[in-house]
């Protein structure tokens, strides 16, 4: 089943959601009504949001009990001292918010510019992870993943010096066994002197790695 399926109610059937050009299955919903595009700085005209959700909720076969709701709590957002900017997304949180008990949600569709893409949806951990407004954007994950791996790389570079400290301590013991035992006592030394660059070199460097991402990890 495409992700899109979920803005759709059980009796809409019919909607093309399998186009190569997933930008065409968009326009084509919005054009439907099925998706709303509403531009950052603000709605068109007031009431906007909520005039969309209504349709949508009736078209999921739930009361007028809901879509007051959702008015009502589109109207409050909408009235809220806000910056330019910030009440759509204030509107759409209240919204979501005041469609849960009806076991619906808003969902969005993140392209990546500056309009939202909202729809109307069944509320399931399905599509809440495909559309909700809670899901970590691609700019949370990446900060994520980047924290986990300089992380990683601190720790590597310490398990490296450990090593490197371990190393040099078995210098001394390498050359008691040579004392004792000249063959060992040879081969002992030969590795500890290989291994001795190649864990100071891999921890400096991993060291350098963690330094260059915790620097642009903070630069985001």
């Amino acid at each position: 089943m495409s992700d899109m399926a979920y803005f759709l109610a059980p009796a809409e059937p019919g909607f093309v959601l399998d186009a190569d050009d997933a930008d065409d299955v968009v326009d084509s919903l919005i054009q439907d009504g099925v998706l709303l595009s509403v531009d950052w700085s603000g709605e068109e005209w007031p009431g906007q949001i909520s005039q969309f959700v209504a349709g949508r909720v009736e078209a999921f076969g739930k009361d007028r009990a809901v879509v007051a709701a959702a008015e009502s709590a589109a109207r409050e957002a909408a009235g809220a001292d806000l910056e330019r900017g910030e009440h759509v997304p204030a509107i759409l949180r209240a919204v979501d918010d005041a469609l849960a008990r009806a076991g619906l949600a808003l969902g969005e569709l993140r392209c990546g510019d500056d309009t939202y893409r909202v729809g109307v949806m069944r509320r399931t951990a399905e599509s809440s992870l495909a559309w909700g407004l809670d899901r970590p954007s691609p700019d949370l994950l990446f900060r994520q993943v980047s924290r986990q791996r300089h992380t990683d790389q601190l720790k590597i570079a310490a398990v490296c010096f450990a090593g490197a400290l371990i190393n040099a301590a078995l210098v001394p013991v390498a050359l008691l066994i040579f004392a004792i035992v000249p063959p060992l006592g040879v081969i002992l030394l030969a590795i500890t002197t290989a291994l001795a660059p190649v864990l100071l070199c891999t921890s400096i460097g991993f060291l350098v790695c963690w330094a260059l991402l915790t620097r642009n990890t903070k630069a985001l």
